[in-house]
């Protein structure tokens, strides 16, 4: 079986959510294609097949149907597509349309009937061409869609004023046509397009800040030589160089030098951050000050910024689970439209109103339906949310992740590397019943050598600032919430949690030491030797700053928060009561397994986010309705989020739930605007109220009216990036 690949290309010619249906369809039906999605917003295709489906064969399939498509190289830095064309299509169909009224108003002059005809045939033929031509071979594949609604409607008031003409030709000076009608249809249809695709240039900005962060150029010291390289051509352990107020061309370790770095592109922190030798830089970041000799441990694709670009680039073109109705009614609305458009006019002229109502009502119904409006109210939310979201350091994995945290009553928390630093230290050990607490801890620091969690690293550094010689261990076995074991120097060595039948088991001295550390808010293990008590470890971490500020922010949301630890319950209320937390409001001494049924019994209040950073909390983000993890803790955790804080700041999780509120806010609204909108507009056209109100141009006011529809869904989407993040009530 061939191996599954994945492309991404650009699309053309979209203008409406049939149109990608329309392209998603075909390329699903091509043998060989496995998974296709295609984003109206960002007109983008993703296409999954096996590696024997050629480029050329997709290509072919979607000019077909009357569309472009185009590979788009991944690592190249992404550009907004010249919105020349559009805009210069509008700016002459304009023109035409408004010569055309002019005709039409000239009194008395002869052939002022005919110039009106030309004009707007020029108008509709011309710029209008694309909307004609992809038109034409929807209707020969039996398809249709919004260029089907406004190329019959253009071509009918242009076909009816021909044949007035035509009918009076020769004997009538001041004939009335709908030729004005035709050219002020594209026109005007045009326009809307020309704003809305400068709206969404303006909702996928995002994307492509990230890609102008990538230097081109890179200077690399090799064989002792400096030479300036593409960035792209950098590798790991490649010597590069980086002068003051440059950006950094890749991730890598300081070798020399001290500078001032602007991480605000991952963190969203405006303040820089001072990095001297030994300390890690990112691609993209900013350095003021000395200039700076980097070991390159990452370049092109494999650094942090390509990772987030990807990241960011996936969500966007991820679909909320809320955009399934809206796509439901767009799979049926054009040819329902023209249903009741053809109805519509034929009711009319049995009604024996005349063939002129008729034709204004029934071309009115035709171009003021938008399914645009549905397409593009959840996407252009969606794209401008995780953009926003991005710049402030929350990487958001799907859309599908904004909804459920938006839908979130009760927040879960971790303490370890969420709440608190992550990097507890050693306080002290205790020897127990006479065993030697230096000897204890060298044999616990062998078996946590190796390992990620922050209690192991506390042990290993604190054996490391004693100096001690730490000798290997064999036949490591870790118990994610519960220790790790193995064979040192010929010993069986445990060091683990203290539960209370363990507790119960220990000398009253070790009792004590036990209970007085858990009281000062220290975690403490035991240290066994060949099964037997050696030591106790007590290490202790301290809050992240703003933590108690953070739970504030969540509560000031409505929210339920809770304090899920692994640690003893007196250790636990220790913590709380700093964070400001009710005793019910903590559970302490949890198991990983236990995180995620406590995650069920709190679900009965409401959807649960987990927040945590830890392998031990990855099952429990797994479970939880979305899992939020902190960008610095370990790849599990990650893995199983839907939500990351590139900062390991807990401030940025009540902005992520604000911010998710206000985007489906903003959803629901655009969903509302774009039913509400067609549910009056095409009633009110059927009746005739466009007649009423413009007369023989009641048609050009119902497709400005539709233009005007697109573009508002856009633009009120674009108020997300506008407000600041904050509490709810600062969001749109």
């Amino acid at each position: 079986m061939d191996a599954a690949d994945t492309r991404t290309f650009e699309v053309r010619g979209m203008t409406c959510a049939t149109c990608a249906k329309r392209v998603e369809r075909a390329l699903s039906k091509i043998e060989g294609v496995e998974r296709c999605e295609v984003d109206l917003v960002r007109e983008r295709a993703r296409v999954t097949s096996r590696a024997d489906v050629t480029t050329e064969t997709l290509v072919q399939r979607v000019e077909a149907l009357g569309y472009g498509l185009a590979p788009i190289d991944v690592a190249a830095p992404a550009r907004a597509r010249s919105l020349r064309p559009e805009s210069s299509r509008a700016g002459i169909a304009l023109v035409l349309a408004a010569l055309a009224m002019g005709a039409a108003m000239i009194p008395g002059v002869p052939g002022a009937p005919w110039l009106e005809i030309v004009l707007a045939a020029l108008a509709t033929f011309g710029p209008g061409w694309p909307i004609l031509r992809k038109a034409a071979r929807e209707a020969v594949a039996r398809e249709a869609s919004m260029d089907t609604l406004v190329a019959i409607g253009a071509l009918a008031a242009l076909g009816v004023s021909l044949a007035i003409a035509l009918r009076h030709l020769g004997h009538a000076m001041h004939v009335h046509t709908y030729a004005e009608t035709a050219a002020m249809i594209v026109a005007f249809v045009l326009t809307g397009r020309a704003l809305e695709e400068r709206a969404k240039q303006r909702a996928t900005a995002a994307i492509r800040a990230l890609a102008a962060l990538r230097p081109t150029t890179a200077r690399v010291v090799r064989h002792g030589v400096e030479a300036v390289i593409p960035a792209s051509e950098l590798r790991p352990g490649d010597e590069a160089r980086v002068g003051a107020h440059e950006r950094i061309p890749a991730d890598g370790t300081v070798l020399e030098g001290e500078a001032w770095i602007d991480e605000s592109w991952l963190t969203g922190e405006s303040v820089p951050v001072r990095r001297a030798a030994g300390d890690r830089v990112l691609a993209g970041t900013l350095a003021a000050g000395t200039a700076l000799r980097i070991a390159v441990i990452a370049a092109g694709e494999g650094t942090e910024l390509a990772r987030v670009e990807r990241l960011v680039e996936r969500a966007q073109a991820s679909r909320a689970p809320i955009v399934r109705v809206a796509d439901r009614v767009s799979a049926v609305f054009v040819p329902v439209m023209i249903a009741i458009a053809g109805v519509t006019a034929l009711s009319w002229w049995l009604l024996g109103r005349g063939v002129e109502p008729a034709l204004i009502a029934g071309v009115s119904v035709l171009v003021v339906a938008c399914p645009c409006a549905l397409g593009l109210a959840t996407p252009t939310a969606i794209t401008v949310a995780i953009g926003r979201a991005a710049r402030h350091g929350i990487l958001v994995r799907d859309a599908a992740a904004i909804e459920a945290l938006a839908r979130v009553q009760v927040v879960a928390l971790d303490k370890t590397g969420t709440l608190t630093e992550g990097r507890p230290e050693l306080v002290r050990a205790h020897g127990i019943a006479g065993q030697d607490d230096v000897a204890a801890l060298r044999l616990a620091a062998a078996v946590e050598l190796l390992s990620e969690h922050p209690i192991a690293r506390a042990i290993v550094d604190g054996a490391m600032a004693k100096k001690l010689d730490v000798p290997d261990a064999h036949e490591v076995i870790a118990t994610p919430g519960v220790g790790v074991r193995g064979i040192v120097e010929g010993h069986a060595v445990e060091v683990r949690s203290i539960d209370e039948t363990i507790a119960a088991s220990l000398d009253p001295a070790a009792r004590a030491s036990l209970d007085a550390d858990r009281a000062d808010a220290s975690t403490v293990v035991l240290v066994r030797v060949d099964e037997r008590p050696a030591a106790l470890c007590a290490v202790r971490d301290v809050l992240r700053e703003g933590s108690a500020d953070a739970i504030a922010a969540l509560r000031a949301l409505g929210l339920d928060v809770h304090l899920l630890s692994g640690d003893h319950a007196s250790s636990a209320r220790a913590i709380a009561h700093e964070l400001g937390l009710r005793e019910d409001e903590v559970r302490a001494g949890m198991r990983p397994e236990d995180k995620s049924e406590a995650l069920a019994s709190l679900r009965a209040r409401g959807p649960v986010a987990m927040v945590g950073d830890g392998v031990n909390d990855a099952p429990a983000l797994a479970a939880a309705d979305v899992g939020i993890a902190m960008g610095s803790g370990a790849a599990a955790a990650v893995e199983s989020a839907g939500v990351t804080l590139a900062q390991p700041a807990p401030a940025r999780i009540a902005e992520a739930v604000a911010l998710a509120r206000a985007t489906m806010r903003v959803v629901r609204q655009n969903l509302g605007w774009a039913f509400g909108y067609n549910l009056v507009a095409v009633p009110f056209a059927a009746l005739g109220g466009f007649g009423l109100v413009a007369g023989t141009s009641g048609p050009a006011l119902a497709a400005g009216a539709m233009a005007m529809s697109s573009v508002t869904v856009v633009l009120n989407s674009l108020r997300l990036g506008a407000q600041r993040l904050g509490r709810d009530r600062d969001m749109p």
